[in-house]
């Protein structure tokens, strides 16, 4: 971290990490007000990062995981699109999969 000079962007990007899981387990506990204004932190702490350190894209798909769970899922697919790894590719297909596209769906899946 110390050496890529980008330790604030990777905190920023931790952060968001903890806000989310947390978020999560406040959904589980059915409480989800409380969840949602973690993933709200969550989102602005990767968009923060994102724009510090342009050229790691990655946090891209962290990004789309906090917008599917918010219910923007058409945002989501964006963010995932941004960084197009495997696991951003396999998020988009169960997005489409979930919104019954199926020609979608299979194509990234």
């Amino acid at each position: 971290l110390i050496r890529g000079g980008h330790r604030k962007a990777f905190l920023h990007n931790n952060r968001a990490i903890a806000q989310a899981y947390t978020a999560l387990q406040l959904d589980k506990k059915k409480q989800p007000e409380q969840a949602r204004q973690l993933y709200l932190r969550a989102k602005a702490d990767y968009e923060k990062a994102q724009k510090m350190d342009t050229a790691r894209r990655f946090y891209q798909n962290n990004l789309g995981n906090v917008l599917k769970n918010l219910g923007q899922y058409d945002e989501a697919i964006t963010s995932y699109e941004m960084y197009l790894s495997k696991s951003a590719l396999n998020n988009i297909g169960v997005l489409y999969a979930a919104q019954r596209k199926p020609d979608f769906a299979r194509y990234y899946l």
